[in-house]
Formats: structure tokens, sequence, C-alpha cells
């Protein structure tokens, strides 16, 4: 179960509701179907003809506080807007302690399930209000007003997460622990499933870790929980990588796309042939 908004005499307010598929666009795939409304159209009514809904995040708005114009963040409005009632605010923070997803313990056999995703039910009622304003300011462009502030929060969480994890690496029992930890483990899958991800950068010393890397981790926390997530091209390599590790284990987490492996057009059919 999800909470999503619902149109209910006019006006929207929260509801909960059976949600599979769930999808997830990074920022470069929501700012592609802003900009262009036949994507848009084509990826809406996907996500109609298959039940799904798009999982969005405040990451989401934050990325569009990069841009100097608001014409991007207004754009995915219009997208978003048009896409309710397919839609479900996402909690990061609780999909990094794997809440949602069932704990295995030492020696039982992993689920082989994807987790219900974990609810920002406060945004989610502030998403509810400004969508029942059709002429009002949207929801990433009330971010993109704020975005000093919003841009400087997910630069400096994103350089925290970068600046940590190269430190971390240079510890050579860090690095065995890479190499040599079960992808079974008992601990919590998202803790595992964002490690392995990591992993490559972790063993390879020489691979850079980009201040842009630490917002892509951030997007990575939903892989055990959507069905489909949209990820820039080196996450998504990583991250595919990891779904057949974790495949092998019987666990499951989501399918990646980038947009060299056919983007938003790939999620599109993904969507058409779910179940």
């Amino acid at each position: 179960m999800l909470t999503c908004v619902q149109q209910q005499e006019g006006s929207w307010r929260v509801r909960q509701a059976a949600v599979r598929p769930c999808v997830y666009l990074d920022h470069w795939a929501l700012d592609q179907v802003g900009s262009d409304s036949e994507l848009a159209a084509t990826l809406i009514a996907a996500l109609q003809a298959s039940g799904g809904t798009l999982c969005i995040s405040v990451v989401n708005a934050a990325e569009a506080c990069k841009a100097s114009d608001p014409k991007h963040a207004r754009r995915i409005d219009t997208f978003l807007a048009a896409a309710m009632p397919q839609i479900a605010m996402v909690d990061l923070g609780a999909m990094a302690i794997s809440e949602g997803i069932p704990d295995t313990a030492e020696g039982e056999i992993p689920v082989y399930a994807l987790g219900d995703p974990p609810l920002e039910r406060q945004l989610a009622f502030e998403f509810a209000m400004i969508v029942s304003k059709p002429n009002g300011i949207g929801w990433v462009e009330s971010a993109w007003l704020q975005r000093e502030r919003r841009g400087d929060i997910l630069s400096t969480v994103s350089a925290n997460i970068a600046t940590r994890w190269d430190e971390e690496r240079q510890k050579e029992a860090w690095r065995d622990r890479a190499r040599t930890a079960p992808l079974n483990r008992p601990a919590k899958r998202a803790w595992r499933v964002i490690a392995d991800v990591m992993r490559p950068a972790v063993i390879n010393t020489a691979q850079s870790i980009p201040v842009n890397d630490g917002a892509d981790c951030l997007h990575a926390l939903v892989l055990p929980y959507c069905d489909f997530v949209l990820l820039e091209h080196k996450w998504a390599d990583r991250a595919e990588s990891t779904r057949r590790r974790f495949e092998k284990h019987g666990e499951k987490i989501g399918k990646t796309i980038s947009q060299r492996t056919g983007g938003v057009a790939k999620l599109v059919e993904e969507l058409l042939a779910f179940g």
C-alpha cells in the first residue's frame, strides 16, 4: 500500500492504493518528459494502462534547483499535474534503513520481493494542496524559488556522501570487505544494495567519486522498492550488475534503465509489458 493523491469532489486528497508497478525517474528523465509533451503523454498513458505509480522524492525537487531558469521546474510541474493521480511521495530516509522490507535473519531464505515504498505523508499532503490550485506555483517551482537554500542542502549532503565514501575506501580493510562480503549476509537490504552498487569504486580507488555521485546514491536508495528505476548511465550499469547478483541469491531489486539503454521510451515498453 502506498500514499498517493486522488481527486474527490474537485480537490485532491491523500489516499491509500495498490501501486505496482512502481517507477522512479532521476532528474534527467524528469526533465526529458517535462520538455517533450508527446513523450510525457505516452508515459502517463503507460502508467495508467499498467496501473502503475510514479514515485517522486524531495531530491527530485532539489535537483531542479540547479537550473538558473525556472522553465525546467515549470515543465516538470506540468508533467506531474498531468500524471495525477499516478503519483506517490516516497521517503528516502526511511528507504535508507530498509523500512518496508522484511528483515532476513541469518540462515533464512531471503524474500524474493520488492519492499513497500515508505511514504512522505506530510509531503504528500503538501503536494495535494499545491496541485489543487491549477493556476498557482507548482511543487517543483516552489522548491526552485528557494533554490539557494534547497540547492545548498543537496550540495552539502552530496559532498558529504562522496567525501565519506572516498575516505572509507582508502582503508584496506574496507576494500577487502567489499571484495569478499557475501551478498546474503544478515544486514538491511538497502545497505547491502547500496554497498554493492558502490563496490566498483570502492575496490578500484582510481575511479573518481565526484560530488554528483552523492546525489545519485540518494536516487539509488529506491532500488529495493521500485520495479523500474531510471538512473544516470554509470549508476544504471552498476545497479544492473547488482540486480543480477542479487537475483542469484533469491532477492529482488528494481530493473534499471539509463538514457543509453532506451530511456523513457524503454520504460514505456516495460510498463506495457509488466505482469
